[in-house]
């Protein structure tokens, strides 16, 4: 019952972080109302939302790994609470910038004591719990955008929003202080090993172009879609939450996938899966099918390779808090990393380097994930 018990705690904390990062991109346009700036001067903030992410990852490993989890994660959920309050009085860019910089700290050390707490709590078995841990995350950042529009469309303004947000995050600190105190307590599994540098690195670098796929993919779809002229605006618009729902129905299948393949098989499904729906875009550039059966397979097969990229790592017994934060940290910066290049290369060069870049990420993804079948047997 404790399981159970930390279990739902640890995915009502990713709902919290899903919900804070969400809020972001919905909130620009009335943050530049806020500031009184352009909407391309705000949108900066992203850059200091990632480094502080970072920041959080690759730091907050290191305490997870000297102090108790659980009170530390109370203290992380009460950070989030802070700053999304402090946000609805962002009266200007150095404040503005200042706050996202410390909210996406808090966020990165919640996502690595997350993914540290899971497997931690249930060990070899945790494959389903992962997926169900980075589904709670998508449920999250799902629901902030609705809230916020809902909140400006009934002209109370984004500082209510904000303020609703920060109450959820301090509910949701209160309630882990409360009930995981020790930090998850481990489920008799066998201890962390120290990792080959190689496979830590080919497991980053796995997460990273995932993660890239990811966010470019995501970030460019709408764009992508509408120039080409193979969709209105408001077709592409139902496009990106086409591929949006195939991510979520994909992260809820793997949670049965991952038990009913094990995360080996899974991975070798879901990486060439995803190479093999990025073709389509490729090779089939100017088809209007193709274009919506690539969306909907990428969103599908994208939706389990970072969750079964930690189980996996989490069954090689490597994932320290300094590990996790070393794959935490990879994710954000092959977002922070390949969405910008993505939409560079498609004003400089054409759109024809959109499904390319994805393509080629996804094949270097494919590649990470031999090489650590090869380090791991040797």
């Amino acid at each position: 019952m404790a399981h159970i018990t930390e279990t739902l705690v640890l995915y009502g904390m990713f709902v919290i972080v899903g919900l804070a990062a969400g809020s972001l991109g919905p909130a620009i346009p009335a943050f530049a109302e806020l500031t009184g700036e352009t909407i391309s001067r705000v949108g900066m903030l992203f850059v200091f939302y990632r480094c502080g992410y970072m920041a959080g990852s690759l730091g907050g490993g290191r305490v997870l790994d000297r102090l108790k989890g659980g009170r530390i994660m109370g203290f992380v959920l009460f950070s989030i609470a802070l700053m999304l309050f402090l946000l609805s009085f962002a009266a200007n860019l150095c404040l503005l910038f200042a706050f996202v910089l410390f909210l996406g700290l808090g966020l990165g050390l919640g996502e690595v004591g997350g993914q540290r707490g899971i497997i931690r709590l249930h060990g070899m078995n945790v494959g389903p719990y992962m997926n169900g841990l980075h589904l709670s995350y998508c449920i999250g950042a799902v629901i902030s955008p609705l809230v916020i529009a809902a909140f400006l469309q009934a002209n109370t303004g984004l500082a209510a929003a904000f303020r609703i947000l920060a109450a959820l995050a301090a509910l949701a600190g209160f309630v882990t202080l409360r009930l995981l105190r020790g930090g998850a307590a481990p489920r008799g599994e066998a201890p962390v090993l120290r990792a080959s540098p190689f496979l830590v690195f080919f497991f980053a670098a796995m997460i990273l172009f995932s993660g890239g796929t990811e966010s470019g993919f995501s970030g460019w779809i709408y764009s992508y879609a509408l120039r080409t002229g193979l969709a209105g605006e408001s077709l592409s618009g139902i496009l990106t939450a086409v591929f949006w729902g195939a991510m979520t129905f994909g992260r809820v299948a793997g949670i049965y996938l991952v038990r009913r393949f094990g995360s080996r098989r899974l991975l070798l499904l879901s990486s060439a899966g995803a190479v093999f729906s990025l073709a389509g875009l490729v090779f089939f550039p100017s088809s209007t099918a193709g274009l919506w059966i690539s969306t909907l397979l990428v969103g599908l097969f994208q939706a389990s390779i970072i969750p079964v990229t930690f189980t996996l790592a989490g069954e090689q017994r490597i994932v320290s808090g300094f590990v996790a934060g070393i794959f935490v940290a990879a994710s954000s910066f092959g977002g922070m990393v390949f969405s910008p290049l993505a939409g560079y290369l498609m004003q400089s060069l054409g759109l024809f380097t959109f499904p390319l870049l994805g393509f080629a990420t996804q094949i270097l993804t494919f590649i990470s994930f031999l090489a650590i079948l090869w380090v791991a047997k040797r």
